[in-house]
């Protein structure tokens, strides 16, 4: 995977970034936020790559504010187990044609096939960031708290 590091491409009209699966997570998010966008990765280590987060379906922190990756992707190129190429790359956000075959791809950890290149949806970068520090007397308020505030964030 180390020589599959290609991003292809990032759309400004949908927001979709195409890249290869050897493409680090640290480089995904350079590449989309000197574009204005954020893609729903994160990692803690530099090395990590986008397709090995697909294969075990790890979004890390980046999922409480995007969502799943099973949401984010929206297209695939797999390598299955009989040497078959299956490609969903240019698939569009809805797509009704039959089997949504690239969920059951995402969190398979590589044992029904490998992920060669993914098609993501970013997100606008925000315009600020924004933290907060909270002091609670029991779980029970502190689940409170972030329903309040996860709510909150949606509007």
């Amino acid at each position: 995977m180390e020589r599959m590091r290609a991003v292809h491409e990032l759309s400004q009209y949908t927001g979709i970034v195409k890249l290869q699966a050897g493409v680090t997570i640290c480089e995904a998010l350079k590449y989309c936020e000197s574009r204005g966008y954020v893609p729903p990765l994160d990692s803690c280590r530099k090395e990590a790559q986008v397709g090995g987060a697909l294969a075990l379906n790890a979004t890390g922190k980046s999922s409480l504010k995007y969502g799943s990756l099973h949401g984010n992707v929206i297209g695939l190129r797999t390598v299955l187990a009989n040497g078959q190429v299956m490609d969903t790359l240019d698939a569009h956000r809805k797509d009704n044609t039959g089997y949504d075959l690239k969920q059951i791809l995402i969190g398979s950890e590589g044992t029904l096939g490998i992920i060669t290149d993914a098609a993501i949806l970013c997100y606008a970068t925000p315009k600020a960031k924004s933290l907060c520090l909270l002091s609670a007397g029991s779980f029970e308020d502190v689940k409170a708290i972030s329903i309040k505030v996860l709510d909150y964030g949606n509007r």
